[in-house]
């Protein structure tokens, strides 16, 4: 999507959709996950991106930078990408940043599938107050205005 700014592509991961018992389950079901989550190569994954994201996001904050939109693709948008995103939302809330669905997030997640479909988009929001240039970092809203915690969309 154009609005991301970090795309992250899990099509190299087993595909569960394979597995006619998983077929019609998504992601956030626990028998999805466990599959996704069952390869080396998952958590291989899952370590690079923690690692990527404890670098980077930092480093957004110190541009000024008031969110950050990433997004997390696959064939059909409905196993791998979803467990993905919601183990890695899980990765950024431990960093100290909230996720929260971008409004809208239902119009980017048409049919067909693809890296173009992902699953979830989410914009990171850190209060950070002002840098030494008077610049305000990744600005909280108002409680009200975000839900606590990942709402994936599907």
């Amino acid at each position: 999507p154009m609005e991301a700014d970090l795309v992250f592509d899990v099509r190299f991961m087993p595909n569960p959709y394979y597995i006619q018992e998983l077929r019609e389950k998504t992601g956030l079901d626990r028998e999805v996950s466990d599959y996704v989550f069952s390869f080396q190569q998952t958590h291989d994954y899952m370590a690079k991106l923690r690692d990527l994201l404890a670098f980077t996001l930092p480093l957004y904050a110190e541009e000024g930078k008031t969110e950050l939109v990433i997004a997390v693709g696959c064939t059909g948008g409905h196993h791998r990408s979803v467990a993905v995103t919601h183990a890695l939302a899980g990765d950024i809330r431990d960093l100290g940043y909230r996720t929260v669905p971008p409004a809208g997030a239902e119009a980017v997640l048409r049919p067909g599938g693809g890296l173009r479909h992902p699953a979830l988009l989410q914009h990171l929001q850190r209060h950070r107050g002002a840098d030494h240039h008077g610049k305000s970092q990744f600005r909280r809203p108002a409680a009200q205005a975000v839900p606590s915690g990942l709402q994936p969309v599907l």
